[in-house]
């Protein structure tokens, strides 16, 4: 689908401004799990994953992909774009394959997403070396979501993609078919559609979201991550992000 923004006129006008949009959802760390009903790993990373989700200053979520369907089972909750995501993320870094369960931690760090220490261990380090040092706010407004993305500070990157993430809360799958047969999976913050909404350029900005996109997509939420992109057809460090529940199961 594709998602409509609405520019304001101007900049942010004060940091007053600014904190009155901030209170509800400001992120340090984005947690994103690439996983898939066909991968017999997988349901381990998924229920790691549920751990972290409405921890404070972090966003979860997860990219149900399509490459293992070919094995019997047809995942139910895959899109094509959550795949091309992975796969901008492994070409970053010079890899010609992807795996499930992958775990990409602040749009940087990579590791299996079962991996509970590893895990760990990468959120420690994000936290104190606090990466996502550009503010990202979402706050309901009448019948919008108001997004306010803060300026560049002090040896911060001034251009990034702004990526709009329309997920569901929870999503319990009984699988019937391929190698996770007779399980039931609770998915959490599950992606059903993700698209580039504009440019940043360093300077502070606020955008406007119609709430009823979330629920034409079938969604319960909206993220925004802020990220750059090395070159465009790569995804590199994020450097801000927020998460917003419209609609709660």
């Amino acid at each position: 689908m594709k998602i409509k923004i609405i520019l304001r006129a101007g900049l942010v006008a004060s940091a007053a401004a600014f904190a009155l949009a901030a209170t509800p959802s400001r992120a340090g760390i984005v947690l994103e799990l690439f996983t898939s009903q066909g991968c017999p790993g997988c349901p381990a990373a998924d229920a790691l994953l549920a751990d972290y989700v409405g921890a404070e200053g972090i966003v979860t979520l997860t990219y149900p992909v399509d490459y293992w369907d070919y094995l019997g089972w047809k995942d139910t909750l895959a899109t094509r774009d959550n795949t091309l995501r992975q796969w901008a993320y492994a070409a970053a870094r010079g890899a010609n394959q992807v795996y499930t369960p992958q775990i990409v931690v602040d749009g940087t760090d990579h590791m299996i997403g079962s991996e509970q220490g590893e895990i760990a261990e990468a959120i420690a380090q994000a936290t104190a070396m606090g990466r996502l040092d550009v503010p990202v706010a979402i706050a309901m407004e009448g019948a919008s979501l108001r997004i306010t993305v803060g300026a560049a500070g002090f040896g911060v990157a001034s251009r990034a993609t702004i990526w709009i993430a329309l997920f569901d809360e929870t999503e319990t799958v009984a699988i019937t078919g391929g190698d996770n047969a007779g399980q039931t999976v609770t998915y959490h913050n599950v992606v059903r559609a993700i698209e580039r909404a504009g440019i940043w350029r360093g300077n502070a900005m606020t955008f406007e979201l119609p709430t009823r996109i979330v629920a034409d997509a079938g969604a319960d939420g909206v993220a925004v991550l802020l990220q750059q992109e090395i070159p465009t057809e790569y995804l590199g460090p994020i450097l801000g992000a927020a998460s917003f529940v419209v609609h709660a199961n």
